[in-house]
């Protein structure tokens, strides 16, 4: 890296198994790329994981090693983009700590909600609402009415579930907002609306207070 005049982009980004942090012109020329991998690994039907050492603490890493090679000011860099995966979902007080670890998409325990959602809804209804065309444990949709039937005290504690790229917008701003392609997938949001739904919410037996604005 060479230039030290320009104003950059810093673009961050999360799959299943690795962070990564990239550092662009505004022409798109990529400067420099950092990674770092993470593990998560099943406990039978059960993958969950603390989100800060899990999925920031990896984050950190990558663009701190990624500016330490940057010859230029913070301050030009000008605007943060991030991208990751759907569905881990990610129960949080009011203050912007977690209520009780993330609940990955790999955790299978809801299968029960799962039916539950099918059986209040009708697959068809389902189908139209949230333009999903299956339905299992891996949407989030299960997981809330899973909390809330088997950790009711972790589910009356949590203030907001947000997703992989709400959670990390929020240790970004300190705004727990929902990144609405997200959600698409979460089986409580009218996909023809782009709103949350009234009839998905209630066979979800969730409230829209317990979701994060839709931005």
């Amino acid at each position: 890296m060479t230039k030290t005049d320009d104003r950059y982009l810093l673009g961050i980004d999360i799959g299943i198994s690795t962070a990564k942090a990239a550092l662009f012109t505004l022409d798109g020329e990529m400067l420099g790329l950092q990674s770092e991998e993470y593990l998560l690994t099943p406990d039978s039907q059960i993958v969950e994981s603390d989100p800060g050492p899990t999925y920031w603490e990896p984050i950190v890493r990558a663009v701190r090693r990624l500016l330490r090679a940057f010859p230029g000011r913070a301050e030009q860099i000008m605007a943060v983009s991030t991208s990751t995966f759907c569905e881990t979902v990610y129960p949080m007080r009011a203050d912007g700590t977690p209520s009780r670890p993330s609940i990955s998409w790999m955790d299978n325990r809801s299968t029960a909600e799962s039916e539950a959602l099918v059986e209040r809804v009708g697959a068809r209804e389902l189908q139209r609402i949230s333009g999903q065309g299956d339905f299992g444990p891996i949407w989030p949709a299960t997981k809330f009415l899973w909390m809330k039937r088997h950790e009711p005290e972790a589910y009356a504690r949590t203030a907001k579930f947000l997703m992989p790229d709400d959670y990390i917008l929020l240790r970004l701003s300190g705004a727990m907002v929902a990144e609405q392609t997200m959600w698409t997938s979460s089986l409580v949001m009218d996909l023809h609306r782009k709103a949350w739904s009234p009839t998905l919410m209630a066979a979800a037996e969730i409230t829209a207070d317990k979701l994060p604005a839709l931005t």
